[in-house]
C-alpha cells in the first residue's frame, strides 16, 4: 500500500519521471528522516512521518484512505486542517418504495401466467399487462431508467396490441352465405374457428353439386398407378351411400361429414369405397395440395380441422 501511495505522491508532487527510492528519499527528508531510513512502511507509519515535524493531528491523518492522504501532502498543508478541507462522501439516495418493487414482481408473476393459458386474446392482454408494469418498474424504480428494456417492452405492447386488434376482428359476426351459415351452425361452431377463419378455409375449395346416382370425389381418383389428383370433400346438404365391394352400402354420409380423408391423412392409401349421392347433394371440394399450403400458414386452422376429421373416423 505504501508503494502505491509513493507512485500517487510522485505523480502529484513531481510530474517528472523519477525513481521511486529517490522520491522516497525526498520525502523522508522533509520530515527529518535520514535517506538509509527510506524503506517501504505501512500506510499509516509513513503518514505519521510526514507530519511529525511541527504538524498536530498526525494519528488522525494516518486513518486517511490512500486517494485523501496524497492530496493531503501535495496540498502543503498539515495537520486535521487540511483533512477538514478534504470533500465529503456524497449522501446515499433513500431506498425507493415498496411498491416499486411489488410492481416488478407481479410483472414477473403475469410472465409465469401467460405459460398456463390457452386463449390468445387473454394471453395478448395479460402480456400487454406486464410489459406494462416493466415499464413502470424501470423508469421509477431504477437509476437512472433503464432506456432498452423500457423501449423493448414498448414495442411488445405495440405488437400484442394489434394482435389483440386482429383477434377481435375475427371474432366479429359475417353475412355469411347458405353454405356457411349451414355448415357454421351444424360443424365449425363447434370446433374453435371464427367466421372468418371458416370462410377462408372455405375459400380455398370448390362449392359443388351432384345430383342422385352421381358419384361424389373423394380420395384419388383417375386411372393408373398413381391416380388422379388428390381430394377431400365435405358434404354440405343433401345423403349420399357408401359402397364397398360389390355395392354393399355400408353407411351415409350427411351435412358436415368428410369424404376422402383417410386418403388425405395417408396419401398412400386408395380408397376402397365409393360415395354415390341418394339426392341432390352440395359439397365443398379441396384440392390436397393446396389445402396442405393453407394449413402450413394457417396452424389454429389446421389444428381444428385436424380434430374434426377425428371425430368423423
Amino acid at each position: 500500500m505504501a508503494t502505491r501511495l509513493l507512485s500517487q505522491a510522485r505523480t502529484i508532487l513531481y510530474p517528472v519521471p523519477m525513481p521511486r527510492w529517490h522520491l522516497t528519499r525526498r520525502l523522508f527528508s522533509c520530515a527529518g528522516d535520514t535517506p538509509a531510513s527510506a524503506v517501504p512502511v505501512p500506510l499509516g507509519s509513513l503518514a505519521r512521518r510526514l507530519l511529525s515535524s511541527g504538524v498536530s493531528g498526525a494519528p488522525a491523518v494516518a486513518s486517511l484512505p490512500r486517494g485523501n492522504l496524497a492530496r493531503l501532502i501535495s496540498s502543503g498543508a498539515g495537520g486535521l486542517s487540511a483533512a477538514e478541507s478534504l470533500p465529503t462522501p456524497l449522501p446515499q439516495l433513500p431506498a425507493p418504495p415498496t411498491w416499486y418493487h411489488v410492481v416488478g414482481l407481479t410483472g414477473f408473476v403475469l410472465v409465469g401466467v401467460q405459460w398456463l393459458m390457452t386463449d390468445l386474446l387473454s394471453l395478448r392482454l395479460v402480456a400487454m399487462c406486464s410489459s406494462l408494469l416493466f415499464i413502470v418498474y424501470n423508469l421509477k424504480a431504477v437509476r437512472p431508467p433503464l432506456l432498452l428494456p423500457i423501449a423493448a417492452n414498448f414495442v411488445f405492447i405495440l405488437i400484442n396490441a394489434a394482435q389483440v386488434v386482429i383477434l377481435l376482428l375475427a371474432c366479429t359476426e359475417l353475412d355469411l352465405q347458405t353454405h356457411e351459415r349451414l355448415l357454421w351452425d351444424h360443424l365449425f361452431s363447434q370446433a374453435g374457428l371464427s367466421q372468418r377463419q371458416m370462410r377462408a378455409l372455405l375459400e380455398v375449395g370448390s362449392l359443388e353439386c351432384v345430383r342422385a346416382g352421381e358419384a361424389l370425389p373423394h380420395g384419388r381418383s383417375g386411372t393408373g398407378a398413381e391416380g388422379g389428383p388428390l381430394t377431400l370433400s365435405l358434404v354440405v346438404d343433401g345423403i349420399a351411400a357408401v359402397y364397398v365391394g360389390s355395392n354393399k352400402q355400408v353407411a351415409t354420409l350427411g351435412r358436415g361429414e368428410f369424404c376422402g380423408e383417410m386418403s388425405f391423412l395417408d396419401e398412400s392409401r386408395l380408397p376402397v369405397a365409393q360415395v354415390v349421392a341418394t339426392e341432390t347433394v352440395s359439397f365443398v371440394r379441396w384440392d390436397a395440395s393446396e389445402l396442405r399450403a393453407f394449413f402450413a400458414n394457417h396452424p389454429e386452422v389446421h389444428m381444428c380441422n385436424f380434430q374434426l376429421v377425428n371425430l368423423h373416423l
